[in-house]
């Protein structure tokens, strides 16, 4: 017998990663833009997009290896097991490619207005 709580957060935890990034990025540019760093550089790119894309990649670390741990729990004997593994499998990966979808305009469209 599984514990729920445990078992919510593994199921939730590709979308918790993403809020998590999601509320820590808008945050992060609503205070760059309000402060003027949009001009500051980061590894040869602005402040606002290096920031962004740097916790994309983390982000999408995170929900990758959730992903894997998933995955390789599939063959698990109870069909409870492979139904919350598979769940967890498909929240997480599909938290990763939100993270990328979103930070994808970053490099395309200015942060901050003029």
């Amino acid at each position: 017998m599984t514990r729920f709580i445990p078992t919510f957060f593994y199921l939730g935890g590709g979308l918790i990663v993403w809020m998590a990034r999601f509320i820590g990025v808008y945050a992060f540019t609503g205070l760059a833009c309000a402060r003027s760093w949009q001009d500051a550089m980061l590894l040869g790119f602005g402040l606002v997009p290096a920031v962004l894309i740097l916790s994309a990649l983390f982000g999408v670390a995170i929900c990758l290896a959730l992903t894997l741990y998933a995955v390789s729990r599939l063959r698990a004997d109870e069909e409870n097991a492979r139904f919350v593994h598979g769940v967890a499998a498909l929240v997480a990966g599909t938290s990763a490619l939100a993270m990328v979808l979103e930070t994808a305009p970053v490099l395309f469209i200015p942060a901050c207005p003029a």
